[in-house]
């Protein structure tokens, strides 16, 4: 699990990362399908050190292998500090 900077993701919508709790599904999981890509706007779990919250799909990471993700800073900043980077054992899976 990693952070990004949201922008118009390959939802079609604008993610605020600083104000939104968003994901970004590995493509091996999405596919190549965008905009109308039916995980886009679903829920999900994501859990880390005994903490869990719910986010919302809003983009695929291109470079996320297996079951990793990217979030947004809002919600990574709930699991932990920025300097701590890229972090391994996060859980997730759809409410």
């Amino acid at each position: 699990m990693t952070f990004y900077d949201g922008g118009v993701g390959s939802c079609g919508v604008n993610v605020k990362t600083f104000a939104e709790d968003a994901i970004a599904m590995p493509v091996g999981l999405m596919g190549n399908l965008s905009n109308d890509n039916p995980f886009c706007g679903q829920k999900v779990n994501v859990k880390f050190r005994g903490k869990t919250f719910t986010a919302t799909v809003r983009d695929k990471c291109i470079g996320c292998k297996g079951g990793d993700i990217d979030m947004t800073r809002s919600l990574f900043y709930k699991f932990a500090h920025e300097d701590e980077g890229r972090l391994a054992g996060v859980e997730w899976w759809f409410d």
